[in-house]
């Protein structure tokens, strides 16, 4: 009991100054000087001018792309329609056959 309250005693004394520290303000005036941006030699050489691409190529482009994905979904929905099942038969549903099924059928007698 003793030690835990020596413990705590030395931890609150060591924790106080800590925080009061963080709390304070930085010294201001000439001690801390002006902030500057400095750049680097990389930044400060110019940069080459980006080329953009003709208008005519960019719409050409687009028109091609826009051609071949009209052409795909084609493709792809001439598939579906034919992988596509059938409609089921109404006379061989489930009702009917599990009805089929449990009528008596009359069996002719062995002799």
């Amino acid at each position: 009991m003793l030690s835990s309250f020596v413990a705590e005693a030395l931890a609150v004394s060591l924790a106080l100054p800590l925080t009061v520290a963080a709390q304070s303000t930085p010294p201001r005036g000439p001690e801390t000087g002006p902030l500057e941006i400095r750049r680097s030699e990389r930044e400060s050489t110019t940069r080459k001018p980006v080329v953009k691409p003709e208008r005519d190529a960019d719409v050409r482009d687009a028109a091609r792309a826009a051609a071949e994905y009209e052409q795909t979904q084609r493709d792809q929905a001439t598939i579906r329609e034919q992988a596509r099942r059938p409609p089921p038969r109404p006379d061989l549903g489930y009702d009917v056959s599990s009805s089929i099924q449990q009528r008596a059928v009359p069996r002719p007698l062995i002799r």
